[in-house]
């Protein structure tokens, strides 16, 4: 393991971090990672989670393989770069990127009250499933009810609540609701 201490070190320099916040990182003294540096110790797992977790190469560090060899050139400058961002700086970055790249969702959050829920969990024990399977088989089944809809009927979308309450999601097409302009009356 005599080229980890050297991997070790360039990890750290190319992160530009002194051995004091390296350490911090890996959750040690500076004495120790100093120890891990020269040869005399050799890091547990936890460290290298650790340090990980922080952006180091912990192939590159165990093997001498980097991780960004089967990176791309504009990968690697992009991954570089990133690197040094500061968090506002990375969110900034990725806002931009998700905005230019092809929406890829493929996880769906829904909100059930109390007693959906409690119906839900009725009708997975029924269908002898579990209920993240019902909640699926209830999508898909109103998914293909949508998709056999036919596109020249308009669609009606009634909405109920409260005053302030706010609608989220996506809609095509023309919606219409009651006209909420009514004349205002000066008391006197």
């Amino acid at each position: 393991m005599s080229d980890f201490k050297t991997r070790l070190k360039e990890e750290r320099k190319r992160l530009a971090l002194s051995q004091e916040k390296f350490a911090q990182l890996g959750g040690v003294s500076k004495d120790t990672q100093l120890n891990y540096e020269s040869g005399l110790r050799v890091p547990d797992a936890d460290y290298l989670m650790a340090i990980q977790a922080a952006g180091v190469d912990t192939k590159y560090l165990l093997s001498g393989v980097s991780s960004e060899a089967q990176l791309s050139k504009q990968e690697s400058e992009l991954l570089t770069a990133t690197r040094l961002l500061s968090e506002e700086g990375f969110a900034s970055v990725m806002a931009l990127v998700n905005s230019l790249a092809p929406i890829r969702r493929n996880k769906h959050y829904i909100r059930l009250t109390t007693d959906e829920q409690a119906q839900v969990e009725a009708m997975a024990a029924e269908n002898g499933v579990s209920v993240s399977d019902m909640i699926r088989m209830l999508a898909m089944e109103q998914a293909k009810k949508l998709l056999d809809f036919p596109q020249t009927k308009r669609m009606q979308v009634s909405v109920g609540g409260d005053i302030g309450q706010q609608i989220h999601g996506d809609f095509h097409g023309t919606l219409q609701g009651p006209d909420m302009r009514k004349k205002i009356t000066k008391k006197k």
